[in-house]
């Protein structure tokens, strides 16, 4: 039959191909071996690797992997934080940005055990005594002393400010006492197991009393140099961002802080929180009211314009106002932000369509 093998020719050939597989594994480079250089002949001798210049610090897995200063990070929010001061918030949303500038007396390690923090030991001499040494050299962002005195003065107004949060929280304290510039002695009405606890959270962050007596009321939307903690809050522009920058006297010089900036953003779009960050905000260099005027301002740059989600350029003809201009004067299907709809033409429609594609991938809110 043409084209037939016969046994002898099958043996012969498969003789020869395990011959070849033999050789390559035998002349190839070495299991564990560095490869060789692309464009290197088999066999050729590789450099040796460069040894140690001696005097020269080495880099080391700590030195290496040491955190650097600078940078922003962007936190996207699902709602709105509600106020800015620790003892009127009721708000878990608060509490993460609280925590960046407030130092609570005591924390919470990993371990789920309370350690010190601005108090830097404690002592319990009777079931209803609870007496705290806070620690000497912490200064509020202002420049004004944490000392037991702002200490008593954070528990006398959680007590007693009408519209306190904490009250309930510090219930069971009768008074505050101070014993010294440092240290600060807690009365309690009965014994209380959990106080500990409740203190490492905002019951516990101690607010600067000449930063509550200058803002009074106005302490829930401003509360510069109110804190202790390892950002200093900077602005706070309501539905768009609230800005931290970075303690650099901060007390505590084992924990950085490393970040420049930490910047807030209320995203409850569920749609818009899937896109990536950088379409939602490429404006970090501004702040404020130049942020706001640099968003909002549609001017022509280069057959541009520029969005307002953050600084996004856009073709002019595709820049959201553009487009809902257009649908609006054809009479089209243009979204309002109430959810209200004008029906018209099916070019109009198409607009309408075409900017809340837009919409969604800049992460626009009009």
């Amino acid at each position: 039959m043409p084209g037939a093998v016969s046994r002898r020719q099958f043996l012969r050939r498969a003789a020869l191909v395990s011959g070849g597989l033999a050789l390559t594994v035998a002349c190839g480079p070495q299991a564990g071996g560095p490869p060789a250089p692309e464009g290197s002949a088999p066999g050729q001798a590789q450099p040796a690797q460069q040894a140690p210049v001696a005097g020269q610090p080495q880099p080391t897995p700590a030195t290496a992997g040491a955190p650097k200063k600078g940078g922003v990070l962007r936190v996207g929010l699902y709602v709105e934080a509600a106020t800015m001061d620790p003892h009127l918030s009721g708000s878990k949303i608060d509490r993460q940005i609280y925590h960046n500038i407030f130092d609570p007396l005591v924390v919470i390690d990993d371990k789920l055990e309370v350690k010190p923090n601005l108090a830097e030991s404690w002592q319990t001499p009777d079931p209803r005594t609870l007496i705290f040494k806070l620690r000497q050299g912490v200064k509020f962002h202002d420049g004004t002393d944490f000392n037991a005195e702002a200490a008593k003065f954070n528990f006398d107004r959680m007590a007693t400010e009408p519209k306190s949060v904490r009250k309930g929280e510090v219930a069971n304290i009768a008074s505050a006492e101070v014993v010294d510039a440092y240290t600060l002695k807690l009365n309690l009405k009965q014994p209380d197991a959990p106080l500990l606890a409740t203190l490492t959270d905002r019951a516990g962050m101690m607010i600067s009393p000449a930063a509550i007596k200058k803002f009074g009321a106005d302490l829930e939307h401003d509360i510069t140099g109110a804190g202790t903690g390892p950002f200093q809050f900077a602005e706070w522009v309501k539905d768009d961002h609230l800005l931290l920058k970075r303690n650099e006297n901060y007390w505590n010089k084992d924990a950085g802080p490393y970040l420049e900036q930490v910047r807030y953003r209320p995203i409850p779009d569920d749609t818009v929180k899937l896109q990536p960050a950088g379409w939602r905000d490429r404006r970090a260099g501004l702040s404020g009211p130049a942020q706001r005027a640099a968003c909002q301002n549609r001017h022509q740059s280069g057959g541009h314009r520029r969005s307002v989600s953050g600084g996004v350029l856009v073709p002019a003809q595709h820049h959201p106002a553009a487009i809902r201009q257009q649908g609006a004067a054809s009479g089209g299907h243009v979204r309002h932000r109430h959810g209200r709809d004008r029906r018209g033409s099916l070019a109009g429609r198409r607009r309408a369509r075409q900017w809340t594609d837009l919409t969604l991938q800049l992460g626009l809110r009009q």
